[in-house]
């Protein structure tokens, strides 16, 4: 009952200017950075005990930890502030949502065919 409390007032999660920040713990304190640069996923994550509570984990992975565990996890966030924070995180990274990713797609589109129209009028008037 007496290290459960010291735990998560250890707790310190912080997005920085250009890292990711955890630092956690009461007898062996672990301290990470994660530079942007080096992000390659961030998961939003949540069992059914942590939907059941309001909690969720927000993990980061680099390509040197693979799919296989993250690098950095903010863990038992509040679900609300998670979604936040991995929207943030997703954002600084430069990771688009699929949503995001549409937009930008349907803008290329548009402009590759007025580049089109452009080049069709040049050759009629030229032949």
């Amino acid at each position: 009952m007496y290290w459960i409390p010291r735990f998560y007032r250890s707790v310190a999660f912080k997005l920085e200017k250009d890292h990711a920040y955890a630092k956690y713990g009461v007898w062996w304190v672990k301290e990470k950075r994660v530079p942007y640069n080096l992000v390659s996923e961030v998961r939003l994550r949540h069992g059914p005990l942590q939907r059941s509570l309001g909690l969720a984990c927000v993990d980061i992975y680099t390509p040197a930890t693979g799919a296989v565990r993250p690098e950095l996890t903010f863990f038992q966030l509040d679900s609300d502030e998670a979604e936040k924070v991995a929207s943030e995180l997703r954002f600084r990274v430069g990771i688009l949502s699929s949503k995001e990713r549409r937009v930008i797609e349907e803008e290329i589109l548009e402009e590759l065919k007025s580049i089109k129209r452009i080049l069709e009028s040049l050759v009629r008037k030229e032949g």
